[in-house]
């Protein structure tokens, strides 16, 4: 089986974001709890290391079935095991995070100290979600339990400094990027704030769903056929086609401004390849964030469970609590923690 991306799950389905229609919510846990994230199981990673250089990979992706940023010691775990693999000729060039990009930007969660090591131990893209040039739409979306957004531009100007390249990952949904006329206000708007690069995808919800609420949600923002087909035209129109993604994703140069016309697709159950290799921690490798029996390996649960943090520490699946104390392997902080996963 050949894979064209592999992606890292780090910490749990805790999420400091709101997206109505998270995706996380309504696809298999695969594993992933609530409450203290689990220990990565060091050999079972190794294994899913060894399969996404086995198809020559060049790209890690961090990301999370909640937000990844609420673990930075994970993640600098994750990347200290990754070294032995940038460092190989053939091994990773590019390692990306995935986050909402509100931690980093308050370093509430994460200090800049923390930002700088990863640099050091080999990130290269900060992946930032949004679905609007528009503060205050970003924060009805994100994060209406606090009423604000964070300044883009100041974030990215930061983590500039530190020597990352930043991605705009702008999730298309009906009411903002939604035609042609606000995808070229966004691109215009992502040159202003010095996104490096910007890649935009339709809201998208899964066959099935283990969350019905979001999952109406989802078909609620859905772009028409005639809406994605405009979009579709406009990048062909204004922009060079430069790169076509082996999932089918294209990149564009409009006006100087790199553009990733991507889809949410993750397999072809008629071709031995997929999109992604998936490891969930502790110990699961997966090919495909909808299917549960997507499974090339999983830790055994009688070693798996061995790790697991006590019942105690556990939020209960559903619940959105008023604002408590929320325990990480990192630090004890309060906040309107949901156990809700954000759009990955």
């Amino acid at each position: 089986m050949k894979f064209n991306t592999f992606c890292i799950v780090a910490g749990n389905q805790v999420c400091t974001a709101r997206c109505k229609w998270c995706v996380s919510s309504m696809t298999p846990a695969q594993g992933v709890g609530f409450g203290k994230a689990g220990t990565v199981d060091k050999d079972t990673f190794a294994m899913a290391c060894r399969m996404a250089m086995q198809s020559r990979l060049d790209t890690v992706r961090i990301t999370g079935k909640g937000e990844p940023t609420l673990f930075p010691e994970q993640i600098t775990d994750y990347l200290t095991q990754l070294r032995p693999y940038m460092m190989d000729l053939n091994g990773f060039t590019f390692v990306e995070l995935q986050t909402h990009g509100r931690h980093l930007a308050e370093e509430d969660r994460v200090s800049l100290d923390q930002m700088k090591h990863w640099r050091r131990l080999g990130m290269t893209h900060i992946c930032i979600s949004l679905v609007s040039t528009d503060p205050a739409r970003n924060a009805e979306h994100y994060f209406p339990h606090k009423g604000n957004y964070y300044d883009m531009a100041a974030l990215i100007t930061k983590l500039h400094g530190i020597g990352f390249n930043v991605r705009l990952t702008c999730i298309m949904q009906k009411g903002d990027v939604d035609c042609a006329a606000k995808l070229d206000e966004f691109l215009k708007w992502a040159k202003t704030v010095k996104a490096d690069q910007v890649t935009v995808l339709p809201v998208n919800k899964p066959s099935d769903s283990r969350n019905g609420e979001a999952y109406q949600a989802a078909v609620d923002s859905l772009l028409t056929t005639e809406q994605l087909q405009g979009i579709i035209d406009y990048c062909n129109s204004n922009g060079k086609l430069v790169r076509t993604l082996p999932w089918g994703g294209k990149v564009f140069d409009i006006r100087g401004q790199n553009l990733c016309l991507n889809y949410c697709l993750t397999h072809s159950p008629d071709k031995d390849d997929s999109r992604q290799l998936i490891f969930f921690p502790p110990g699961t490798i997966s090919y495909d964030w909808e299917f549960a029996a997507a499974v090339l390996y999983q830790l055994p649960a009688e070693i798996s469970s061995a790790a697991a943090p006590p019942a105690e520490s556990l939020i209960q699946i559903g619940s959105v609590p008023a604002p408590a104390t929320v325990t990480t392997p990192d630090a004890t902080a309060t906040d309107a923690a949901a156990p809700v996963g954000s759009a990955k």
